[in-house]
């Protein structure tokens, strides 16, 4: 039996078989909101059309859905053979191997956004789990 120690390389046709998702948005990760500065930095994200907020691995994105310019109708790149950094690393993982969520698309994230009332209603489910876990126990 053996074994290719070498990674996959990502191909056109490979990145073809997922229509080009990972062309079709940006995401920036931002800080946690753990002050009120924070919370309306991403309500103002969330007021604004083609944005969303997600939390992967306890880490927090402003994603903007957007396609990319050089994305062409066949979901090929235009400038494949010279394009930026981030798109040659894109979808490999710290060992190198192929790990671009081909397979796992909608992405499993802890938490999504979407709308400005989805994060304020998460905000109040979030505060009321800390008011309930700071309510001493009451003794007889």
């Amino acid at each position: 039996m053996t074994t290719n120690t070498l990674p996959r390389k990502l191909t056109k046709e490979i990145c073809m078989e997922c229509g080009a998702k990972c062309c079709r948005n940006i995401a920036i990760e931002i800080e946690a909101p753990t002050t009120t500065e924070y919370k309306e930095y991403i309500r103002w994200y969330l007021a604004h059309k083609n944005v969303s907020v997600f939390v992967e691995e306890g880490d927090w994105y402003v994603e903007f859905h957007t396609d990319c310019r050089m994305r062409k109708e066949d979901n090929t790149c235009a400038i494949y053979e010279c394009r930026p950094q981030m798109c040659r690393e894109y979808g490999y993982d710290d060992d190198g191997d192929i790990n671009c969520f081909i397979s796992e698309y909608p992405f499993n994230y802890e938490h999504e956004f979407h709308s400005l009332e989805e994060f304020d209603r998460y905000l109040a489910e979030e505060a009321a789990k800390r008011r309930t876990r700071k309510k001493p126990a009451r003794s007889r």
